[in-house]
């Protein structure tokens, strides 16, 4: 007899595979950038102050930075009273009404020096040529205003300037850690003897006002992550720093030179703005015929710069530049809207940039820190051409330590 066949019953689900490694857990979600965790305050400091500009330089009182976070920048509002008669002409200098300001001088907590000392002129040139804001020209403000000739108020004026200390908007990088009463951030300033800032300055008084505002970072909020993710709790590489130091060649004479540039090397380049001075003098505003910037860059078909000027680091060639070529790329790339020398928005007298801040979009400031021009101890950095006329070239350097120093200069590149 033979034995009956049993149909199999239903099958259970299938099981699923176990896991490769049952005891990893989920791979943890990477931090967000410092700026998705935290508050971004613009708060006005206590500082007010007022002097009156007279045959001397006049120290103004310290600003005293508010340690309030992470310091971004510092915006400066500075107002010129001028008290005249109408009898007399107010005429300015060429540099005027930036060169109210003797001297600027960020003093961190140490000894370092990271912003200064350098005049009010080339302090603007930081604003409008270091790629910090959209609208980098003090002179196109809104509230930007001068007054010459012969009313009451003439040698008055009023403009903004910032001390930027971040490098990046997009992750914060060169923001400055400022949580201590005890380590005050200072900021010097001097104001210009009035007979430096004019030709013919107002007959009674000029009074200059300062009052500041602070951009900074709060310390991370935890109910500002997103989905789950942590913020990251300081800023990329905390302690990299940017500085803008001053240098000059009085040497320049009519002939071809070359001039070395010393300050930051070993150090990674952001920008340089030069300024050819005629004579070495300072001019008077607009005048092509004084002495000053305006007689040194009279027209585009100038010659006092050198036409081309060769640029040399480490050896190599980096830059050969025709004198119009230059100011062509200069006017596209920072967007001047002006044709009109000493305008706002427009070209300055002997003023050119060199920028290696440009390596994602299309504008200076738009940077992933990956084309800086990096250079090494040892490495002689220079600048050769044939100059038209004997004057001073003033080198305005903007480079960047990281945190550790040369060697560490791949933890800040995006």
């Amino acid at each position: 007899m033979s034995t009956p066949t049993i149909a199999p019953g239903p099958q259970g689900p299938a099981q699923a595979p176990a896991p490769h490694q049952a005891s990893k857990q989920a791979a943890a979600l990477p931090a967000w950038p410092y700026p998705v965790g935290v508050f971004a305050t613009e708060v006005a400091n206590d500082y007010d102050q007022t002097v009156t500009a007279t045959t001397t330089t006049v120290a103004m009182p310290d600003v005293k930075l508010d340690p309030d976070g992470w310091t971004r920048d510092v915006w400066f509002d500075f107002t010129l009273t001028g008290v005249n008669t109408t009898s007399t002409t107010v005429t300015a200098l060429e540099d005027w009404p930036f060169n109210a300001i003797n001297t600027v001088l960020f003093k961190d907590t140490g000894t370092q020096q990271s912003f200064g000392p350098f005049n009010g002129w080339d302090w603007r040139s930081v604003n409008k040529y270091g790629a910090y804001e959209t609208l980098g020209d003090p002179r196109a403000d809104v509230d930007y205003s001068i007054t010459t000739g012969t009313g009451t108020t003439a040698g008055s004026a009023r403009f903004f300037l910032q001390l930027p200390a971040e490098i990046s908007h997009h992750d914060a990088l060169g923001s400055i850690q400022n949580q201590s009463d005890n380590s005050i951030y200072k900021v010097s300033l001097t104001i210009e003897t009035t007979a430096n800032q004019f030709v013919t300055a107002p007959a009674t008084s000029q009074t200059v006002r300062c009052r500041v505002t602070q951009d900074s970072y709060t310390e991370p909020v935890a109910a500002l992550a997103l989905g789950g993710r942590p913020v990251m709790s300081a800023p990329p590489s905390p302690g990299t720093r940017q500085f803008w130091v001053n240098d000059d060649d009085t040497g320049i004479a009519a002939a071809s030179h070359t001039t070395k540039i010393t300050n930051g090397i070993g150090y990674a380049y952001r920008t340089i703005v030069l300024k050819f001075q005629y004579g070495g003098t300072v001019g008077t505003a607009g005048s092509t015929s004084t002495g000053g910037r305006g007689q040194g860059d009279a027209s585009a078909t100038s010659t006092q710069w050198p036409d081309p000027l060769e640029f040399w680091l480490a050896g190599t060639r980096i830059k050969k530049l025709y004198n119009n070529t230059w100011r062509s790329k200069m006017s596209r790339r920072y967007g001047y809207t002006s044709q009109t020398l000493e305008s706002a928005n427009g070209p300055d007298y002997s003023v050119r940039v060199l920028n290696w801040n440009q390596d994602v979009g299309l504008e200076p400031g738009n940077e992933a820190r990956r084309t800086y021009l990096r250079s090494q101890d040892g490495n002689v950095f220079k600048f050769i051409g044939t100059w038209g006329h004997a004057g001073t070239v003033w080198m305005l350097t903007n480079y960047v330590i990281p945190k550790g120093g040369p060697s560490a200069y791949a933890q800040i590149v995006a």
